[in-house]
């Protein structure tokens, strides 16, 4: 019987690694225009549009303008909410349409954000409007942060959700509390995020596993590696030296 030859696989590339669609630099460039000048056009009350795009209680449940769930996605409080958002939002925008396309976002992102404001303007008072697109950009960074822990293989389980852990301490969780921001917006956008990326996986896990590339790594049977040299003993190298070479002795 010859010699066993002990193997394993390493996964070398997957769906994530894979070069985005060329139409994630064009749909990511446009949304990124459009939320800029809906933002200038509610800041600066542009053709009056400023009243008719905010989110509350009272406008949404009381008076039924359910449009204002998404007209508020677009409208933010000022220059510095609008970079804030924008700055985490373009990027992860450009992630998630590169490798699952269009229907993931901006489709369903802005969907979701509707519900997510639907959600949130029950917990406020209603007098109270809500602007900004903060909950859609938690739900697009805990959406990939679930899909990299599903997908990316060529990690452990336990590194892929301690970096996931990580990245969200790190861009998503807030260093001070400011009484003007929905907090609840975020926490439910995150949560939406997860069951999404959980449900976008399983729905499209056969072309994901597809796009799998594999390397086998064959080891060496024991029967070549050399005996000798496993079997030497380990000694000091100046044992091997000539005495006129060899260090001097300590004296005490």
């Amino acid at each position: 019987m010859g010699p066993q030859v002990v193997s394993h696989t390493i996964i070398k590339e997957n769906w994530l690694t894979r070069a985005p669609s060329d139409s994630a630099y064009i749909s990511t460039l446009l949304f990124g225009v459009l939320l800029g000048l809906f933002g200038y056009w509610y800041l600066g009350d542009t053709w009056g549009i400023t009243p008719w795009m905010a989110a509350s209680g009272q406008s949404v449940l009381v008076k039924h303008e359910y449009w204002r769930l998404w007209t508020a996605l677009f409208a933010h409080a000022d220059v510095a909410h609008l970079l804030g958002n924008m700055s985490l939002l373009l990027p992860l925008a450009f992630m998630l349409t590169g490798h699952f396309g269009v229907v993931t976002f901006p489709m369903l992102g802005i969907l979701l954000g509707g519900l997510i404001n639907f959600i949130v303007i029950h917990t406020m008072p209603p007098e109270v409007g809500l602007v900004g697109i903060s909950g859609v950009v938690y739900w697009m960074g805990s959406s990939w942060l679930t899909l990299f822990v599903f997908i990316d293989r060529r990690k452990s389980i336990r590194r892929r959700i301690a970096l996931s852990l990580f990245l969200t301490v790190v861009l998503f969780i807030p260093e001070t509390y400011k009484p003007e921001i929905s907090y609840m917006s975020h926490f439910v956008g995150y949560l939406l995020g997860v069951v999404s990326g959980v449900v976008i996986y399983y729905l499209r896990r056969s072309q994901i596993k597809g796009a799998e590339v594999k390397e086998i790594i064959y080891d060496p049977p024991e029967d070549e590696v050399n005996p000798e040299f496993m079997d030497a003993e380990w000694r000091p190298v100046t044992d091997s030296l000539p005495d006129d070479v060899r260090p001097p002795k300590s004296v005490i």
